[in-house]
């Protein structure tokens, strides 16, 4: 098994690669671009709730 603490190290090294690499990825994105994305989600979420209900 592996030492915790080398766990830890290990998924907090990947998190923040992972975490690095989104962000590069949405600062090359255009700010409206990113409105855009969030307005749907929105969007899409307050229609699954409206289904549900």
């Amino acid at each position: 098994m592996v030492e915790k603490d080398k766990l830890t190290q290990l998924i907090t090294e990947n998190h923040f690669s992972a975490f690095e690499e989104a962000m590069k990825k949405i600062l090359s994105v255009p700010k409206s671009e990113v409105d855009k994305a969030i307005e749907k989600a929105k969007q899409d979420r307050k229609a699954k709730k409206s289904n549900k209900q």
